[in-house]
């Protein structure tokens, strides 16, 4: 059975899902690799505000292909990247900014899987 959610997720919308289970996620996902990883961690430990509200967030591992038009930037193409190229970062990054759900390809370090315990984050 399919089941729909709405970010912000909450710990126990992340809590109650079943491995196996397809999930339907509506509201704002943002993308972001290693790089968004590193610059979010850096500014929290300067003590600055990141741009964006991570909690309960949807965050895709993803790797665009962009082109300028004119002063803006629009997506060409978005396709998932390997998420253990966010392993050293990722636990940090989860309890810091405690995102409710990651969505990419390939595997998870033990250290990452932890944090995603521990904080409700799928």
């Amino acid at each position: 059975m399919a089941k729909r959610l709405k970010t912000p997720l909450s710990e126990s919308d992340a809590r109650s899902l079943k491995a196996g289970e397809t999930v339907y996620i509506d509201g704002i996902v943002y993308t972001g690799r290693d790089e968004v990883h590193i610059h979010a961690l850096e500014y929290a430990e300067k003590g600055k505000t990141v741009p964006v509200d991570f909690k309960g967030s949807a965050l895709f591992h993803c790797g665009p292909i962009m082109r300028k038009v004119g002063e803006k930037w629009e997506v060409v193409a978005a396709g998932p990247t390997t998420s253990s190229r966010m392993n050293s970062l990722e636990p940090q990054f989860i309890e810091k900014f405690r995102p409710g759900a990651i969505i990419g390809k390939g595997g998870m370090s033990q250290p990452t899987v932890d944090a995603m315990k521990k904080f409700g984050c799928v």
